[in-house]
């Protein structure tokens, strides 16, 4: 079993500054967090249609951008990341929550 990447080795980059709220703490405020994210980001999406996707648009990551740009990178993103957790927890010897024969049912409330 590999052991968990050190966090605080000198050769790590430096967490992201680009603002955004405090980091959650706990794990029902990572979860609150997470889902909340989720759902601001879907409601993003559902604004952009075919009048408006290639309006520029502004913001502190991957800009200046179109909707659709943004869009394309925010679903990049996402798998990117989705992608690193999976391996790293297959690589330790789990199989993802969402591989196993019945997954976790999503919650409104952690």
């Amino acid at each position: 079993m590999p052991s968990p990447p050190n966090w605080t080795a000198p050769n790590r980059p430096r967490p992201a500054t680009k603002g955004g709220p405090a980091p959650a703490k706990t794990r029902n405020e990572l979860l609150t967090y997470l889902r909340d994210s989720f759902a601001a980001i879907r409601k993003s999406l559902s604004a952009i249609d075919a009048k408006n996707m290639f309006d520029p648009i502004e913001g502190p990551y991957a800009g200046p951008n179109t909707r659709l740009g943004i869009a394309t990178v925010i679903v990049w993103h996402n798998a990117d990341h989705y992608g690193q957790m999976t391996l790293y927890l297959r690589e330790s010897g789990i199989v993802p929550p969402a591989s196993r024969p019945n997954p976790p049912v999503l919650k409104d409330r952690y």
